[in-house]
C-alpha cells in the first residue's frame, strides 16, 4: 500500500505501467526501471483503422451488482450513492439523444451477469426508445475494443475503456462525476493521479443537462483531424499505447 508511509523500500527490475504519472509513484517507493506502456490487452490486438460506424454514441458501462446496503466504495460514501451518480449520467444523456433522435448503445461489462445489468439501465432509462444494450456474454475479451473501433463518440466515466479508447485515438469523453468525498477526490478521479482542470476539451465532472449537451456537441463537431491534434497532448498524460507490446518484448529477449 504505497499510501503507508511506513512502507520499505523495495527494488524491482522493471514495472510497467499505463503511463508515466504513475510510472512517478511507483519510483517514489521502488527502486526501479519504469516503462509506460499502456494496456497489455489493447497493445496485443491488431486493431486497424475502421471508417465503418455501427455506433454513432457508446456508452462505456460501470455497472456491479451491489451486495450489501452496506456496500462502501470508500470509508465515506455508499457503492450506492456512488452508483447513483452513474445513473443521473445515464438518463441525462438518453434525454439529449432522445431529443436528437439518436440512439445510446450501452456497453455491457458483466457477462456473469448481463440479464441484472441490462434491468438496472431499463429501470434508469424508463423506456425502450432510442437506446440499445449490448450483452458480453459469453464473448472474447478483444469484443469490447472492437465495439469501440465501431463507434464515433464514446462516453463514460472512468472505466479503462475509455482511456484504451484515447489511446487509440477516439472521440472519447469522460464524465468524472463520482468524486464525491475527500477519499475519491485523492484516489479516485478523472487522469489519476494527473491533477487536471474540472472541466477541458473531453472531460467535465458537471452533470447539468446544458453541460452535458455542449460537451458532446463540441467533440462531435470537431473533424477527426483536428480531434487528434487536439488530444494529442493529453494522451501520454492519461495512457501509452505499445502497438504489439514491443517494449515489454524487447524487455524480456534482453534479460533471456
Amino acid at each position: 500500500n504505497f499510501q503507508l508511509k511506513s512502507i520499505k523500500r523495495n527494488s524491482v527490475d522493471h514495472v510497467f505501467v499505463y503511463n508515466k504519472n504513475i510510472g512517478k509513484i511507483f519510483n517514489k517507493h521502488l527502486d526501479t526501471q519504469i516503462h509506460p506502456v499502456g494496456s497489455f490487452l489493447l497493445n496485443s490486438l491488431n486493431l486497424k483503422k475502421n471508417n465503418q460506424i455501427i455506433y454513432k454514441y457508446l456508452y462505456i458501462s460501470t455497472y456491479r451488482p451491489i451486495a450489501n446496503d452496506n456496500q462502501k466504495i470508500s470509508p465515506y460514501t455508499s457503492y450506492e450513492k456512488f452508483q447513483d451518480q452513474e445513473k443521473k449520467l445515464v438518463k441525462t444523456i438518453h434525454n439529449y439523444l432522445l431529443m436528437k433522435n439518436e440512439t445510446l448503445h450501452i456497453l455491457g461489462v458483466n457477462k456473469f451477469s448481463f440479464g441484472e445489468e441490462y434491468d438496472y439501465f431499463k429501470n434508469i432509462i424508463k423506456n425502450d426508445k432510442c437506446w440499445n444494450f449490448i450483452k458480453p456474454k459469453n464473448r472474447h475479451y478483444s469484443f469490447a475494443y472492437e465495439c469501440v473501433n465501431l463507434s464515433d463518440i464514446i462516453l463514460g466515466i472512468d472505466s479503462s475503456l475509455l482511456y484504451e479508447s484515447i489511446a487509440l485515438g477516439k472521440k472519447t469523453i469522460f464524465f468524472n462525476c463520482r468524486v464525491l468525498d475527500s477519499y475519491l477526490k485523492e484516489n479516485r478521479y478523472f487522469a489519476w493521479p494527473k491533477k487536471m482542470d474540472r472541466a477541458g476539451l473531453f472531460w467535465t465532472d458537471d452533470l447539468l443537462k446544458e453541460n452535458v449537451s455542449k460537451l458532446i456537441d463540441n467533440v462531435e463537431h470537431m473533424n477527426n483531424d483536428e480531434w487528434l491534434k487536439k488530444i494529442k497532448k493529453y494522451q501520454s498524460e492519461l495512457i501509452e499505447y505499445d502497438r504489439n507490446n514491443e517494449t515489454f518484448k524487447n524487455q524480456i529477449s534482453k534479460i533471456l
